[in-house]
Formats: C-alpha cells, structure tokens, sequence
C-alpha cells in the first residue's frame, strides 16, 4: 500500500509540518517513512521500510508488547494517540506527541495505519519544571501550615505547662498553708482540663477524634442548648430559633455538636461586641449526596473581610485579642463537620454579620445504641462491681485501678489482650464489665473487644483512648469510648451507663 494512492493517509500526512510522517500495512510494517521519522525515531528510511514497526521502540518496550498494544487499540478504537510517548535512543530520551489512525476499506477492514508523529521533549521538559515548581510551592505552604500548626501548639501547652510545673514546685515548698495548697491543686486540675480541651479540638481539627454517633432530632438539641446560651451570652444578645418542622433526624456525636454550637455562639457575641441578635435555624435541604440537614448559626456582628474569611478555617488562626482564644475553634468544628459526614460553610460580609451552616446527612435508619435506645438517667456504679481493667500503660493502670477501688469497684488488671483473655478464663467470679485501653502493643482493644463479644456477647465492655487511629475512622463503633484524660464522675457516669445499656438490650 502507498501512502500516495491511499487518500485518508495521503489526507493525514498533509495536515502534519516538520513532524514525522509515516504509514504501516495491516501487520504494522513501515510503508511510507518521512524525513521527519527518521529524525525522531533514529531509523533511517532504507532501514525502517517494511520493518515492524516496533523497531522505534528499545528492547524492553517491544518485550512488554507496546508496539502491539499500540497498534491493537488503534485497530480497535480506530485510534490511538498519546500526549507525551516516551521515544529512547541510546542513553538519550524522546517525548513525542504521537496519533496513529486506523485505515479502513470500504467493506470496513483495517488495511494499514497512518501516524504522526511531533517531538515536544522542549515543552515537556518544561512543564515538569512547572510541575515540580508548583509542587515545591506547594510543600512550602504545606511547611508553612505546619510551622504555624506547631508554633502554636507549643505556645499553648507551654502556658500549660508552666502553670503545672510551677504550681507542682510550690505544693512542695514547706511554707505553704493547706489553703494555699489547695489552691495550686485546683490550678494544676484545671489546668489539665484545658491540656485535654485543646488536644480534642487538634484531634477534631485533623479528622481523627472518636465519636460516638447517636440518632438525634436536631430541633430538640438546639432548642435545649439555646436555652443554656441565654445565661451563657448574656442579657444582651437576643436569640431567635427558627426550626423547621418535619425536620430529618441526624446521625452525630452530640456532645461534639454541642462543642461547635458553643464555640460559634462565643465567636458571635464576641463579634457582637455583646449586643446583637443570633438566630439558630434548622432545615432540610437536597444535598450533592443525597437528603441533608443544615443547621444554621447567624449573628449581627462586624462580619469578616474577604481575607479574614478565608483563612477562617485555618488553625491558630484568630483575630481576637492574645488570651482571648486559642483560633481552633473553626477548624475544630470543620474537622468535626468532615468526619461527621457532612460540611461547614461560612459566609460572612463587613457589617452584615456571619452565617456558619452546619449541613449533616439526613439518618435513614435506627441503629441499636442510638439514644433514644437507652434510658439516660445516671447512676451511680454499684460498690462491689467487678471490673477486667486492660491497661498497658503502668502509670495509667495505677492510677485507674485506685480510682476505681475508691469507687468501691473490685478492680483486676491486664497488661493486654492476651493476659485479659486467660483473666477471663482462670477467674472463677463473672465480671460485670472489661474497661480496656484501645491502642496496646499486639492486639489492640478492639480487637479484645470483638472476641470478647464474639464468646460472652451479655458482657460489657468500655473502651478508653487518648487518640486511636481506627477508633476516629469509625472502627468498633458498635462499643462505647471513653475519652483520655477522664474524670472520676466522667468514669462512673460512663462505666455505669455501659453496664445498663448492656442489660437493656439483653
């Protein structure tokens, strides 16, 4: 076949200038081979013609069959092409921009192929300079973030530290009445409870905090949180609910949906300056994904500039005076919206105020465990419980086998899942629950927890962490978690409430 007599290719190869030109038979063998070829593949015509056409490729390209591959697609598709087809020659590197069309007869047979063939190694090489500019620039705003992520974090667990250093160093002065000693406990306490606060809103922040996911009605919990914000606000600000009726139920953790409702009325009064008006609403609305709630949360404060509100979510990032706000309190609630399964938008203009807009995925279906499952009175533990407590940690096992004792609880100690199992086994009394660590050199506590259930399914069984990997990505949600560092009431609250949502659905 000539490319000559052949109007498609002879029509394919006149579109082409300074390129290389070429044509193949049906079996891929060179036909036709231009000037242009010969400069990009290395082959010259006297040695390229009727050869396959896999001798432009180098012997590890035509073992792994690309010439046929190439040459199959366009028999196929009719066409094959390829932005930046690597061309090697020697020790040197080729980038082509390469089309190979399929010739057909009238009875619709393959009978050659036409190629083009353009050298682009100067604009490829210039936009993998670009790429990698641009990636460099990247990880620099990538460093950037992280420097300002971890300048901030220091600052603010060395205030911490400070205040429980220095209240631990006095407490051991001799000097001090018991007054005063009393006084640098409570700050050392209260100073722990911000530590903890302040982890939870990183973990928050990076997507990783374990939740406890209940199915709720939204109308019922704002409702109930906007009545403790009129004595948290203020007299001056006035707060408006407008809740839609009908209203979907939602799938969240209600305790952190608490957390960011506070954090954002905080953020309102104070861009309200204590004055103003907060409007709390709630609708439904036919998300990208399907069915959503959103809950809105709308002040009449100064409003943010355009700068302001784009770097609104980023960490440590506030405008409020130093000692008024750590500026995690929007990237928390952004990381809690994500992890939730939903989103946060904001939107705000000078002078016009600011909207957050929580939107959450409407709940399809009740799960066992949801609250409305369990009766949320509280009770205290019972004196004599008998606890299986599987800690790795010595100083943590310590301190929560004496706390759990000065609650009247007979406490028995593992140092993981395997010594937890023959507990198990060997004791000749029933336990009333497991409270166990997640994260344990071996196999973890939920992997503890699920063999557990798996053998005495009427067991109860509380899980503790300070951070968990697959516990914040959702794994073991079937078990209730207890969140490091706990309180005493905390600890007793949730053993308790384990014991009996256990004996509820038995």
């Amino acid at each position: 076949m000539s490319s000559k007599d052949d109007p498609q290719i002879a029509a394919l190869l006149g579109e082409a200038v300074d390129s290389a030109l070429f044509a193949l038979d049906s079996e891929g063998r060179i036909s036709s081979w231009n000037s242009g070829a010969e400069q990009l593949f290395g082959q010259s015509a006297d040695t390229a013609l009727w050869q396959h056409f896999s001798i432009c490729f180098t012997k590890e390209e035509r073992a792994n069959g690309l010439a046929d591959a190439i040459l199959e697609q366009a028999r196929v598709a009719g066409s094959y092409q390829e932005k930046a087809l690597k061309i090697s020659r020697g020790d040197k590197e080729w980038r082509a921009k390469f089309y190979l069309q399929a010739v057909h007869d009238e009875h619709g047979e393959v009978t050659g192929f036409g190629g083009i063939a353009r050298d682009i190694t100067a604009e490829f090489a210039a936009e993998q300079r670009l790429i990698a500019q641009q990636q460099a620039v990247h990880q620099q705003e990538r460093l950037r973030a992280l420097g300002v992520l971890t300048g901030g974090i220091a600052h603010d667990f060395n205030n911490l530290l400070t205040v429980v250093r220095g209240s631990a160093e006095l407490l051991q002065s001799d000097t001090l009445s018991p007054e005063q000693k009393a006084k640098q406990v409570d700050a050392i306490v209260e100073t722990a409870d911000r530590a903890a606060e302040l982890t939870g809103q990183l973990l928050s922040f990076a997507r990783q905090q374990p939740l406890q996911p209940e199915r709720i009605d939204l109308n019922t919990v704002v409702a109930a949180i906007a009545e403790r914000l009129k004595s948290e606000l203020g007299g001056g600000i006035k707060i408006l609910k407008a809740p839609e009726s009908a209203l979907h139920d939602v799938r969240v953790d209600p305790a952190q949906l608490e957390n960011l409702v506070l954090n954002a009325a905080t953020n309102a009064r104070d861009a309200m300056d204590g004055e103003g008006t907060m409007t709390l609403a709630t609708r439904n609305v036919e998300g990208a994904n399907g069915e959503e709630v959103c809950l809105s949360i709308a002040d009449t404060g100064t409003g943010m500039t355009p700068d302001t509100l784009q770097r609104a979510f980023d960490p440590f990032f506030t405008t409020k005076d130093p000692g008024k706000g750590t500026g995690l309190g929007l990237s928390q609630a952004y990381g809690f919206a994500v992890q939730s399964g939903g989103r946060l938008d904001i939107s705000s203009e000078p002078g016009r105020g600011t909207t957050l807009s929580l939107y959450l995925p409407k709940a399809d279906v009740a799960v066992p465990g949801d609250s409305a499952d369990i009766d949320p009175a509280r009770h205290d533990l019972p004196n004599g419980t008998r606890i299986l407590l599987v800690e790795d940690s010595r100083t943590v096992a310590i301190f929560a086998q004496s706390l759990l004792e000065d609650m009247g609880c007979h406490v028995v100690h593992a140092a993981n899942a395997d010594e937890a199992i023959l507990a198990l086994e060997e004791e000749s009394e029933e336990f009333d629950i497991i409270f166990s660590d997640i994260v344990m050199p071996g196999r973890s506590g939920l992997d503890l927890a699920e063999e557990v259930r798996s053998q005495k399914p009427e067991l109860p069984i509380l899980l503790a962490t300070g951070y968990s990997e697959a516990a914040a990505r959702g794994e073991g949600g079937e078990f209730p978690i207890l969140p490091k560092p706990y309180k005493r009431d905390m600890l007793s609250e949730k053993l308790s409430e384990t014991i009996n949502a256990f004996r509820a659905a038995a």
